[in-house]
């Protein structure tokens, strides 16, 4: 067994060894047809430090095709649903823009935030909320307001304002 210098790290290492145990470089004892022929890709690693690039094709594809399952598997199980798929949570939201709408400052508009508690369908298409709004009025102070607003779905996604009453 003869030794030589790593043509890395410039450690003692067997000509035999596989890798440098000291930085990890493949055949660091190898002379220079073997480097020159692991570098042009002659050549490829197997074992003690080194890699196949057949081994990293394969693990790249392997985590693609994996992430495709998750993904498929996540929209499977865990659908994603349209906000206005639900007309309660639908008529909720018109009626806050519609009461944002008359507000002295209606960026300052903190409303309930429960609308399932606050808001049940009249009739065909109808639906009544009866909810609050936190709001500063023109002299800045904060108030709350209770409101009654009633609301009608006309079709692709148009609603249109029946009443608003304030208490």
């Amino acid at each position: 067994m003869a030794l030589a210098r790593c043509r890395e790290c410039g450690s003692q290492v067997s000509t035999e060894a596989p890798a440098c145990p000291h930085c990890g470089v493949p055949k660091p004892g190898g002379d220079a047809t073997d480097i020159q022929d692991h570098l042009s890709g002659g050549s490829e690693p197997t074992s003690g430090g080194g890699f196949s690039y057949k081994t990293m094709i394969d693990g790249c594809l392997g985590l693609i095709v994996g992430g495709v399952l998750l993904f498929l598997i996540w929209m499977f199980f865990f659908p994603h649903t349209d906000p206005t798929d639900d007309p309660l949570l639908a008529a909720y939201t018109m009626c806050q823009q519609f009461v944002e709408e008359r507000l002295q400052s209606p960026g300052t508009a903190e409303f309930e935030c429960c609308p399932d508690n606050t808001t049940r369908e009249v009739g065909d298409d109808t639906y009544e909320v009866r909810a609050y709004v936190d709001s500063e009025n023109a002299l800045g102070g904060l108030v709350r307001i209770d409101f009654v607003c009633t609301v009608r779905a006309t079709g692709l996604g148009v609603w249109n304002l029946v009443s608003l009453d304030f208490n």
